[in-house]
């Protein structure tokens, strides 16, 4: 009976792969299904969505349970109201892109309007910038300062403690998911650090 010498098969197969034009020829189609321009023909793939729209679905589905069990809308931790609810909600994603050989970059971001208008716009004029930011980080105030919000006269929260749903959030994505989506690293703008 014949012997197959696996390893030279092997080595064989490797050699062939590693010719530039088949080279070549590989990160295009990777490229393609990356950037979402092509299928992987997989039979585990089940989703015509390229993988970074699949992971940026994914980290916003977690960042979502972050901040519903970071309690926002409750009163014991200075409740926010719909609006500023939604806003935190309505997350979106860019096109996925090339940013270096095998690397692609997808950014996520709220797409609501994140500012608030100040209690005291004469002091304040700015109010809040990034209401997102300063939930996840949380501030102490320099004072007290009172005003008309919807009709009522309230006064500010003089401290809010930071829920930093952006970092837990990230945490448990990249230990839970990065593998599967192929993610090898994760920022977030200047806001949130």
């Amino acid at each position: 009976m014949a012997k197959i010498d696996w390893a030279s098969i092997e080595a064989k197969a490797k050699a062939a792969l590693d010719t530039p034009r088949l080279s070549k020829k590989l990160n295009e189609k990777l490229d393609d299904i990356m950037l979402g321009k092509a299928k992987a023909a997989s039979p585990k793939s089940q989703s015509s969505l390229p993988f970074p729209v699949l992971a940026a679905d994914k980290y916003i589905e977690i960042l979502q349970l972050h901040i519903e069990a970071a309690g926002l809308g409750s009163p014991a931790s200075g409740a926010l109201g719909g609006t500023a609810i939604d806003a935190l909600w309505d997350l979106k994603y860019t096109k996925p892109k090339k940013v270096g050989p095998r690397a692609y970059l997808i950014s996520i971001y709220f797409s609501n309007n994140l500012h608030r208008a100040s209690l005291d716009p004469l002091r304040y004029p700015e109010g809040v910038r990034n209401l997102a930011a300063l939930l996840n980080n949380g501030y102490t105030a320099h004072g007290t300062v009172s005003g008309i919000w919807h009709g009522e006269w309230i006064q500010n929260l003089l401290n809010r403690s930071g829920t930093h749903f952006m970092g837990e959030s990230m945490r448990e994505f990249l230990m839970n998911y990065a593998s599967k989506y192929g993610v090898i690293g994760s920022r977030f703008g200047p806001d949130y650090e």
